[in-house]
């Protein structure tokens, strides 16, 4: 059996408040965030940012990807 690329997302979990930092950064001036500079704070490796956020998305959580590849920035959106 293959494992999962990440557990079950609950909202509960310490997973959404290190996501909030997707919505500071933007309201602060700053760019939104690359997987790479996501990976070091959630201790992922780039797959499992990458299916995390399109988790998020589909939840209809509020994140917004920009660009694409490497260059690729995600912020969340306050509702």
């Amino acid at each position: 059996m293959k494992p999962s690329l990440i557990a079950p997302v609950d909202k509960s979990s310490h997973l959404l408040s290190d996501l909030s930092m997707l919505e500071q950064r933007p309201s602060s001036g700053q760019p939104g965030m690359s997987n790479a500079e996501i990976r070091p704070v959630l201790k992922f490796h780039r797959n499992q940012v990458f299916k995390l956020l399109q988790v998020l998305r589909t939840e209809n959580l509020q994140v917004v990807s920009t660009g694409h590849g490497a260059g690729a920035r995600y912020e969340g959106q306050s509702e």
